[in-house]
């Protein structure tokens, strides 16, 4: 389309405009159609050479007006320069010293200076159509004029009167730059037409019924979907919304400039998914976009997605969710794209809450195992017998309410894809020594079965302390250790990458506000300062916490108060770190003053007990009470969270 030949017709030739569009017609990208018709007369050949693909149109300005008015096609002007003007005035001047100047709709100005310039008389009227020149070029007749100056049209208004008439010119480079402006008008047209084309094309490969309307409501685009599910055409472009869709919130809608989501409505006595849109540009409302899909496809598709998402074998985050802007995160980033094709095992250390999870994601959905399974197991959460079934299945009889037939581990359902294995460190040597013979072996055997299952598993595993401070305890396999640890990220946590505070707390503002349908706050720089200040024990999901909390906060309060009382709530929180107090144990009375102690009831069970006495004992330290207790801090936590202990603040 953008190589054809450019098509280009010309209203009101005269002899020199011939002339000068001569080596035009020698150029093989542009063809050149010539119209004898003027004003009025021109509009009917106008739209005929519209029908017939004539891409612009050149006339003079009174013929170019109307048929700007008439067609849709670009139409310009021929200029009417100083130099052109002042060349035909002093050839009409050898003709006659009264001199009439017909102009189109409005005067030619800075005339004056050719009165003294060439010692002549002119005068300009100004006519609006074929008609009204006539008038005013037989009232200069008889008025004593002598000569006429203007164009073809002017010409056959001067026929059967005594003035003589002269051309008013129009210069070589003059046309010369029409052209070229023809030229360029009609390539940008063609893009605009092919964008267009494009965009169509666009919106009917969407399944939706789209329907887009112009700020007075009439519909000015539809889709194929539409036309089919609603049984519209592209004749209803032009008409009112309202007409076409009986319904009030679609009316309420367009009317109120609404931003309408995801609403049921009834049309023509069908269920239909409903969303609005406004169309903004430069401030100021120019329409809407309306969206419909029928209700059955949207439970089909719903269910779909349930069915897939509850799999849980899906990898959702990619690396492009990863928000930051600060070196250690860039390194991080660097380091997730370069080991995202390797098979080898990944070992990604990270304090809680620093986004872990996020990182191996990304890995999987990066590398060529993002079509197979992403099987994420955390091995913190689960009981040491239960998860050993859950990593590597069992066979039919293997336990009391084993499933009939057996069931298959996660190692094999991940065959071909990815498993992650997230808090590695608290997992048991026994189930480490399991581990370890299936990343050896790449085969997997169920418990209770007398045979071996190959699998091809890329194995990332996460830990949130240092495995091989755990290696040196004896707590950690180190044959282990250096099969996962092939190739290791390690995520800073949040208070070593502090530039990525403000901008991580305003991509959760705005996610919780949308979430919400609160509108976001900004956050003053007083508060800012503070927030970037804070150490962040729990990383990002504290940060994230704290974000929501803020947005749900905002419903009842104001925003200085809610950032002032959640801000002051934080700085209360610390990292779980060893108190600086280290009181004597012959003394009860510093015990109690350096940290509040935790009551017990008659009735605690010995597990409790112990749990609050090895809390107290470190002075509400987890990491040096699990030591206490002989069980990993990922054990403690749970049992915390079973028996509903909670620590002082």
């Amino acid at each position: 389309m953008l190589n054809k030949p450019i098509s280009i017709a010309v209203f009101l030739l005269s002899d020199s405009m011939k002339s000068g569009l001569e080596k035009f017609y020698a150029l093989e990208n542009i063809t050149i159609t010539m119209v004898d018709k003027c004003l009025e007369n021109a509009i009917e050949a106008g739209k005929i050479l519209e029908k017939q693909g004539v891409e612009v149109i050149i006339g003079r300005r009174g013929t170019a007006s109307m048929l700007r008015a008439n067609l849709n096609i670009p139409v310009i002007s021929f200029p009417t320069s100083t130099m052109s003007l002042l060349i035909s005035i002093q050839n009409a001047s050898k003709m006659g010293k009264r001199i009439f100047l017909p102009s189109y709709a409005k005067e030619i100005q800075r005339l004056d200076f050719f009165h003294k310039f060439l010692g002549i008389e002119i005068k300009q009227k100004v006519y609006f159509d074929e008609g009204s020149l006539n008038l005013i070029v037989k009232k200069a007749d008889r008025d004593g004029f002598d000569v006429v100056v203007g164009g073809k049209a002017t010409m056959q208004a001067a026929m059967g009167t005594n003035l003589h008439y002269c051309e008013l010119i129009t210069l070589e480079n003059e046309i010369d730059e029409t052209m070229e402006s023809a030229r360029s008008v009609a390539m940008s047209a063609r893009k605009e037409r092919a964008m267009t084309n494009e965009y169509r094309a666009i919106m009917d490969a969407a399944s939706d019924a789209i329907i887009a309307v112009n700020e007075t409501g009439q519909v000015s685009a539809i889709n194929h979907a539409a036309c089919t599910l609603l049984n519209f055409s592209h004749d209803h472009i032009g008409i009112p919304i309202t007409k076409m869709l009986h319904n009030q919130h679609i009316a309420g809608g367009i009317r109120k400039k609404a931003h309408i989501t995801n609403k049921v409505i009834k049309l023509h006595g069908f269920a239909y998914l409903f969303s609005l849109v406004p169309i903004v540009m430069d401030t100021r409302h120019i329409g809407a976009v309306i969206s419909l899909r029928e209700i059955d496809q949207v439970m089909k598709a719903e269910n779909t997605v349930r069915r897939s998402l509850a799999r849980g074998f899906t990898a959702t985050y990619t690396i492009q969710d990863i928000i930051y802007q600060s070196p250690q995160m860039s390194n991080v980033v660097n380091l997730t794209e370069q080991f995202a094709d390797a098979h080898s095992s990944v070992l990604i250390m990270g304090s809680t809450g620093t986004g872990k999870e996020l990182i191996a994601q990304s890995l999987h959905n990066l590398s060529g195992r993002q079509d197979r399974p992403f099987v994420s197991v955390n091995c913190g959460a689960l009981p040491e017998q239960l998860l050993e079934s859950e990593l590597f299945g069992y066979d039919e009889g293997a336990f009391t309410g084993s499933k009939k037939g057996g069931k298959p581990g996660l190692f094999e359902i991940a065959h071909h894809g990815t498993i992650f294995l997230d808090e590695i460190d608290s997992t048991s040597l026994e189930v480490q020594k399991r581990l370890l013979r299936v990343l050896q072996e790449k085969e997997v055997m169920r418990i209770s079965a007398d045979k071996k299952i190959p699998v091809d598993v890329r194995v990332i595993a996460a830990a949130g302390t240092d495995l091989w401070q755990l290696v040196q305890a004896k707590q950690f396999r180190k044959d282990l250790f250096f099969r996962l640890n092939v190739l290791q990220i390690s995520i800073p946590p949040l208070k070593q990458r502090k530039d990525d505070i403000p901008l991580l707390l305003n991509h959760f503002i705005h996610h919780y506000s949308k979430k919400h349908n609160t509108p976001p706050v900004n956050i003053a720089d007083r508060h800012l300062n503070r927030l970037t200040g804070y150490e962040w024990p729990g990383n990002i999901r504290q940060l994230r916490h704290f974000a929501e909390r803020l947005i749900l906060n905002l419903r009842f309060v104001r925003p200085e108060e809610a950032f002032n009382s959640l801000i002051d709530e934080l700085m209360q929180i610390v990292e779980d770190e060893p108190a600086p107090c280290q009181p004597s144990a012959s003394d009860p009375s510093e015990t109690a003053t350096a940290a509040p102690a935790i009551r017990l009831s008659p009735r605690e069970d010995p597990e409790t007990a112990s749990i609050i006495e090895a809390l107290q004992q470190s002075c509400f330290n987890r990491g040096n009470a699990a030591k206490i207790l002989g069980i990993s801090r990922a054990t403690l936590w749970r049992r915390m969270k079973a028996l509903e202990i909670r620590t002082p603040m």
